[in-house]
Protein backbone atom coordinates (compact mmCIF):
# COMPACT_ATOMS: atom_id res chain seq x y z
CA UNK A 1 0.00 0.00 0.00
CA UNK A 2 0.91 3.60 -0.48
CA UNK A 3 1.03 5.90 2.53
CA UNK A 4 -1.36 8.83 2.24
CA UNK A 5 -0.18 11.83 4.23
CA UNK A 6 -2.97 13.76 5.95
CA UNK A 7 -2.28 17.22 7.29
CA UNK A 8 -3.86 17.99 10.64
CA UNK A 9 -3.98 21.42 12.28
CA UNK A 10 -1.32 21.52 15.01
CA UNK A 11 -0.34 24.20 17.52
CA UNK A 12 3.32 23.83 16.55
CA UNK A 13 4.99 25.68 19.41
CA UNK A 14 2.89 23.98 22.10
CA UNK A 15 3.44 20.53 20.57
CA UNK A 16 7.22 20.98 20.32
CA UNK A 17 7.56 22.42 23.82
CA UNK A 18 5.49 19.60 25.32
CA UNK A 19 7.47 16.93 23.45
CA UNK A 20 10.89 18.34 24.31
CA UNK A 21 9.93 19.43 27.88
CA UNK A 22 12.78 18.44 30.23
CA UNK A 23 15.11 17.27 27.45
CA UNK A 24 16.13 20.68 26.12
CA UNK A 25 14.78 23.81 24.49
CA UNK A 26 12.67 24.86 21.53
CA UNK A 27 13.39 27.85 19.31
CA UNK A 28 10.65 28.96 16.96
CA UNK A 29 10.01 32.21 15.11
CA UNK A 30 7.11 34.21 16.55
CA UNK A 31 5.50 34.19 13.12
CA UNK A 32 5.50 30.37 13.11
CA UNK A 33 4.02 29.77 16.58
CA UNK A 34 0.41 29.43 15.43
CA UNK A 35 -1.53 26.75 13.65
CA UNK A 36 0.27 24.64 11.09
CA UNK A 37 -1.21 21.97 8.86
CA UNK A 38 1.26 19.07 8.95
CA UNK A 39 1.29 15.27 9.01
CA UNK A 40 0.91 14.93 12.78
CA UNK A 41 1.71 11.21 12.82
CA UNK A 42 5.02 11.67 11.04
CA UNK A 43 5.91 14.75 13.09
CA UNK A 44 5.40 12.77 16.31
CA UNK A 45 7.50 9.90 14.95
CA UNK A 46 10.33 12.35 14.17
CA UNK A 47 10.16 13.84 17.66
CA UNK A 48 9.97 10.46 19.41
CA UNK A 49 12.94 9.02 17.50
CA UNK A 50 15.04 12.13 18.00
CA UNK A 51 14.23 12.26 21.72
CA UNK A 52 14.96 8.56 22.11
CA UNK A 53 18.39 8.91 20.53
CA UNK A 54 19.14 12.14 22.43
CA UNK A 55 18.43 10.37 25.73
CA UNK A 56 20.78 7.49 24.87
CA UNK A 57 23.63 9.23 23.02
CA UNK A 58 23.38 12.88 24.11
CA UNK A 59 24.32 15.02 27.07
CA UNK A 60 21.20 15.37 29.26
CA UNK A 61 19.11 18.50 28.53
CA UNK A 62 21.26 19.45 25.53
CA UNK A 63 18.61 18.95 22.83
CA UNK A 64 17.85 22.10 20.84
CA UNK A 65 14.92 22.03 18.48
CA UNK A 66 14.70 24.86 15.96
CA UNK A 67 11.53 25.12 13.90
CA UNK A 68 10.59 27.44 11.11
CA UNK A 69 8.11 27.48 8.25
CA UNK A 70 9.52 28.14 4.79
CA UNK A 71 6.41 29.75 3.35
CA UNK A 72 7.86 29.97 -0.18
CA UNK A 73 8.15 26.16 -0.28
CA UNK A 74 5.33 25.27 2.17
CA UNK A 75 7.75 23.30 4.32
CA UNK A 76 8.27 22.91 8.07
CA UNK A 77 12.01 22.87 8.74
CA UNK A 78 13.10 21.18 11.96
CA UNK A 79 16.69 21.10 13.12
CA UNK A 80 17.24 18.96 16.21
CA UNK A 81 20.73 19.11 17.68
CA UNK A 82 22.18 17.26 20.67
CA UNK A 83 25.60 17.50 22.27
CA UNK A 84 27.12 14.01 22.12
CA UNK A 85 28.29 12.13 25.18
CA UNK A 86 32.05 11.53 25.17
CA UNK A 87 31.30 7.82 24.69
CA UNK A 88 29.14 8.44 21.59
CA UNK A 89 30.79 7.53 18.28
CA UNK A 90 31.27 10.54 15.99
CA UNK A 91 28.59 10.82 13.30
CA UNK A 92 30.65 10.52 10.14
CA UNK A 93 29.06 10.70 6.68
CA UNK A 94 29.35 6.89 6.49
CA UNK A 95 27.69 6.38 9.87
CA UNK A 96 24.94 8.86 8.98
CA UNK A 97 24.21 7.03 5.73
CA UNK A 98 24.23 3.63 7.46
CA UNK A 99 21.91 4.84 10.25
CA UNK A 100 19.28 5.70 7.65
CA UNK A 101 19.24 2.10 6.35
CA UNK A 102 16.87 -0.46 7.87
CA UNK A 103 18.60 -2.97 10.11
CA UNK A 104 21.63 -0.82 10.96
CA UNK A 105 22.62 -1.10 14.61
CA UNK A 106 25.46 0.98 16.04
CA UNK A 107 28.05 -1.04 17.92
CA UNK A 108 27.27 1.13 20.94
CA UNK A 109 23.50 0.50 20.74
CA UNK A 110 21.74 -1.00 23.72
CA UNK A 111 20.47 -4.57 23.67
CA UNK A 112 16.94 -3.17 23.32
CA UNK A 113 17.70 -1.40 20.03
CA UNK A 114 16.19 -3.03 16.96
CA UNK A 115 18.15 -0.98 14.43
CA UNK A 116 15.09 0.45 12.68
CA UNK A 117 14.55 3.81 14.41
CA UNK A 118 16.27 6.39 12.22
CA UNK A 119 15.63 4.41 9.05
CA UNK A 120 11.91 4.06 9.81
CA UNK A 121 11.68 7.75 10.66
CA UNK A 122 13.44 8.70 7.43
CA UNK A 123 11.20 6.40 5.41
CA UNK A 124 8.05 7.87 7.00
CA UNK A 125 9.25 11.42 6.34
CA UNK A 126 9.92 10.55 2.69
CA UNK A 127 6.48 8.91 2.38
CA UNK A 128 4.94 12.17 3.64
CA UNK A 129 6.80 14.10 0.92
CA UNK A 130 9.65 15.35 3.10
CA UNK A 131 13.32 14.65 3.71
CA UNK A 132 15.50 13.72 6.68
CA UNK A 133 19.25 14.00 7.10
CA UNK A 134 21.63 13.04 9.90
CA UNK A 135 24.97 14.84 10.30
CA UNK A 136 27.71 15.26 12.85
CA UNK A 137 29.11 18.72 13.61
CA UNK A 138 31.77 20.17 15.89
CA UNK A 139 30.60 23.16 17.92
CA UNK A 140 32.67 24.88 20.61
CA UNK A 141 34.99 21.88 20.82
CA UNK A 142 32.19 19.33 21.34
CA UNK A 143 30.68 16.88 18.89
CA UNK A 144 26.96 17.23 18.17
CA UNK A 145 24.47 15.10 16.29
CA UNK A 146 22.05 17.02 14.09
CA UNK A 147 18.83 15.70 12.58
CA UNK A 148 17.46 17.96 9.83
CA UNK A 149 13.90 17.26 8.74
CA UNK A 150 11.67 18.97 6.21
CA UNK A 151 7.96 18.15 6.10
CA UNK A 152 5.30 19.64 3.84
CA UNK A 153 3.31 22.13 5.91
CA UNK A 154 0.83 24.96 5.59
CA UNK A 155 0.44 27.94 7.88
CA UNK A 156 -3.24 28.03 8.79
CA UNK A 157 -5.37 30.98 9.74
CA UNK A 158 -8.25 30.77 12.20
CA UNK A 159 -10.71 31.25 9.35
CA UNK A 160 -9.46 28.06 7.67
CA UNK A 161 -9.64 25.80 10.72
CA UNK A 162 -12.35 24.91 13.18
CA UNK A 163 -10.65 25.21 16.59
CA UNK A 164 -12.25 21.95 17.75
CA UNK A 165 -10.14 20.02 15.25
CA UNK A 166 -6.76 21.28 16.45
CA UNK A 167 -4.37 18.69 17.82
CA UNK A 168 -4.03 19.17 21.56
CA UNK A 169 -1.67 17.04 23.65
CA UNK A 170 -1.14 14.62 20.79
CA UNK A 171 -4.82 13.89 20.14
CA UNK A 172 -7.13 15.13 17.42
CA UNK A 173 -10.11 16.23 19.45
CA UNK A 174 -12.69 16.49 16.71
CA UNK A 175 -12.45 16.43 12.94
CA UNK A 176 -15.13 18.51 11.27
CA UNK A 177 -15.70 19.10 7.60
CA UNK A 178 -14.41 22.67 8.01
CA UNK A 179 -10.92 21.61 9.08
CA UNK A 180 -7.98 21.76 6.70
CA UNK A 181 -7.08 18.30 5.37
CA UNK A 182 -4.49 17.99 2.66
CA UNK A 183 -3.70 14.70 1.00
CA UNK A 184 -0.45 14.01 -0.78
CA UNK A 185 0.54 10.76 -2.40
Amino acid sequence: GTYVSCHTPVQLCALLEEAVAADGQVQIDDADEGLVGVDHTVLLLVLEETLSNARVYGVPRSLRVRARIDRSRSVLKLQMQTADLDSTAPVTPELAEAAMRLGFKAHTATAHSDGVGMASMSKAVAAAGGSAKLVGVLERGRRHTVVDVELPATVLTNERVDSDSVVNNGTVLNERAGSERIRTV
